[in-house]
């Protein structure tokens, strides 16, 4: 089994790994033009954004060829998923694929402008994150077949807000405080090569998907983002920075 995971913050790659099998980055598939993955299941997981598939996640998909007897994915969000299981069994189905089980997960929520990452944290024991996850784990080797889809106001609800996502307009905003000490990491986490260090400061660039990689992965905290709620960042406790570099650089 291949697991091919999204992960700026940690949570898609905890899923990926709590799964099994071989976890693969998209983004490392993706600077390596390799479009191609065989194996008797593949799992795609990554965050669910503003209520929908993240468009660098359909833009894989629209390139990506899957060679497996047992399709599956799980994706994750901070309180509500809306149609976002609709949408991928629609971009799988435009490509020739039968998705076999899909589901979602509430996890922590990091998107800065929204949340307060204290409060979340606080809350995380009520998502029950675990036996979640040990219950997908189980439809998974078992092999279920779900897809459920979306109510019509979930469909709504998708439909409203897919548009409302900011791209690269996060980034665009951040600013940098005089903790920033030129470590570079921001440059290793960006999934997207969006970031370079000039005299000692990250440059943002154009490609970024606000993804938060950066600000949240920052060892001084010094990336700051507009509007943020929160100065505490956030990482999954179960994966390592280190981790995160290795799948996004």
């Amino acid at each position: 089994m291949k697991t091919l995971f999204f992960s700026a913050t940690g949570n898609n790659m905890y899923i990926a790994k709590r799964l099994g099998g071989e976890a693969v980055s998209i983004p490392q598939l993706v600077k390596n033009n390799d479009y191609y993955v065989a194996d008797d299941k593949i799992g795609l997981v990554f965050p669910i954004y503003f209520l929908s598939v993240p468009k660098h996640i359909a833009a894989f998909l629209a390139k990506v060829e899957l060679e497996c007897g047992y399709l599956f994915a799980v994706m994750s969000c901070g309180n509500y998923p809306g149609a976002a299981v609709n949408q991928l069994a629609n971009i799988l189905t435009k490509r020739g694929y039968d998705l076999a089980y899909a589901t979602t997960i509430t996890m922590v929520d990091n998107w800065l402008p929204m949340f307060d990452i204290d409060k979340q944290l606080k809350g995380e024991p009520k998502k029950k994150i675990d036996a979640r996850l040990d219950a997908i784990v189980r439809d998974v080797e078992s092999g279920k077949q779900c897809v459920k889809r979306a109510s019509v106001v979930a469909r709504a609800a998708t439909r409203l807000l897919a548009g409302q996502y900011p791209g690269d307009g996060m980034c665009k905003s951040y600013t940098v405080d005089a903790h920033c000490n030129g470590c570079g990491i921001c440059v290793h986490v960006c999934p997207m090569d969006n970031i370079t260090i000039a005299d000692d400061q990250p440059l943002f660039g154009d490609t970024g998907i606000s993804c938060l990689a950066c600000t949240h992965n920052c060892p001084q905290n010094a990336i700051r983002a507009k509007g943020e709620k929160s100065k505490t960042r956030f990482r999954n406790q179960h994966v390592a920075l280190a981790e995160i570099v290795k799948a996004n650089k």
